[in-house]
């Protein structure tokens, strides 16, 4: 399975690096200082969860068209360049790639789909601290280390458990799931609750009347309620069929 990574940043890097390691073809987009320090040095990985390794020699580019064709590319870019960076990729896709994006946002294979078509598009999602250090280093911190991608309308497939099986035999924590809407949709609601109330939530949340009201929920979301989310997901999974089915 030919790999492309799109975008080498925390993300890419160290998934599409822990990838290459274990043996596969990996193809990196990159730009900058980034890509100037790739070319000449290759990737260091400086983590927790693969440990600190380099690739003294990658196949990395400006662009992916010197990269491909791809079997599978991993869209680790940031969101607001999603729109600018995607059909960059039509030239090196064929009629059974996948698109594989990793990026936060419930709305990110939607708006994939519309520029590469939404046949070769997966839901995924991951869960890990990961940043570009240094110029050609990756650093991941933390024992966060999940990805989660499944097919859009549900249930399972022979390609998405394909690129499951590629994955776990790189040592990649990595899980198929029959319903990706629910799983985004569960991340998105946990962003937004950290994000909504940054402050410490006090040992007591009596003490602080206004904490109180964020205490519980911040707790309960952290500790894996994804009730609401499921509920949300079910909805978003519901719509995203009834547009299709139109």
């Amino acid at each position: 399975m030919k790999i492309v990574v799109m975008g080498t940043g925390g993300v890419g890097g160290l998934y599409g690096g822990i990838l290459a390691k274990a043996g596969c073809d990996v193809g990196f987009v990159a730009r900058g200082a980034h890509l100037a320090a790739l070319r000449a040095n290759g990737l260091r990985v400086e983590s927790q969860i693969a440990g600190d390794f380099t690739l003294p020699k990658i196949s990395v580019s400006d662009g992916p068209g010197a990269l491909g064709p791809a079997d599978l590319v991993l869209m680790t870019t940031k969101a607001y360049d999603l729109e600018s960076a995607a059909p960059s990729l039509l030239p090196i896709l064929h009629q059974r790639s996948m698109v594989l994006p990793l990026l936060n946002g419930v709305d990110i294979a939607e708006r994939l789909a519309d520029i590469v078509g939404p046949e070769r598009v997966l839901g995924g999602m991951c869960e890990v601290s990961s940043s570009i250090k240094a110029p050609g280093v990756v650093k991941q911190v933390g024992p966060l280390n999940r990805i989660v991608f499944g097919e859009l309308q549900g249930g399972s497939s022979a390609r998405a458990r394909s690129v499951l099986e590629v994955f776990r035999a790189a040592g990649l924590t990595a899980d198929l799931s029959e319903q990706i809407q629910v799983d985004l949709w569960a991340k998105f609601l946990i962003i937004c609750a950290m994000g909504g109330d940054e402050r410490p939530v006090p040992d007591d949340p009596g003490a602080d009347p206004e904490g109180s009201r964020h205490a519980g929920p911040v707790r309960r979301l952290h500790a894996g309620d994804r009730g609401a989310g499921a509920a949300q997901g079910r909805g978003a999974a519901g719509r995203h069929r009834s547009k299709n089915a139109r």
